[in-house]
């Protein structure tokens, strides 16, 4: 039986946060996944729905909070449930500082995402040729990412999207 189009029970698998709803993009914009996004210990769960007085219950109307699951392409509800709020952090001293600070410039610059990630993988492909390993031209390329995404601006995130 086809189950697309079905709304199932929410298991809090924050599949639905990585990128954030109206609210979430409201208070944090440009943030993914959605900074309210907790893990409990055993599930995901929504920080605002559990803000104090009027405010919680607000926001569990206005997310449908009890409603279901209605995202048929998530495959995290089929596995088990894990802490997805970690964010990797980078090696810092891969890049020279004088690099990390052009980048976190860069950054801030109202360049197109698509600009900065064709660059981006130009110079691995420079890398590449001059015989860096593969493991490391991925490495200088996260950074890379981290260090520009560090800086976006809020505008720049919402209008171009990110990389």
């Amino acid at each position: 039986m086809n189950d697309i189009g079905k709304i199932k029970e929410c298991v809090g698998c924050g599949f639905c946060c990585q990128t954030p709803c109206g609210a979430g993009a409201r208070l944090y914009p440009g943030a993914k996944p959605c900074p309210a996004l907790k893990w409990n210990g055993e599930r995901h769960v929504c920080d605002l729905m559990t803000l104090p007085g009027s405010l919680g219950p607000e926001y569990r109307k206005e997310l449908y909070a009890g409603e279901g699951c209605c995202s048929n392409l998530n495959s995290w509800r089929k596995e088990p449930l894990q802490d997805r709020t970690k964010k990797e952090e980078p090696i810092m001293e891969t890049l020279p500082k004088t690099f990390q600070i052009f980048l976190h410039c860069l950054g801030r610059e109202f360049i197109s995402p698509d600009a900065l990630f064709m660059a981006n993988l130009s110079m691995i492909g420079e890398l590449e040729k001059r015989g860096y390993s593969k493991e490391k031209c991925k490495t200088i390329s996260k950074l890379i990412i981290y260090y520009l995404k560090g800086e976006e601006s809020s505008f720049k995130q919402s209008f171009m999207g990110s990389l």
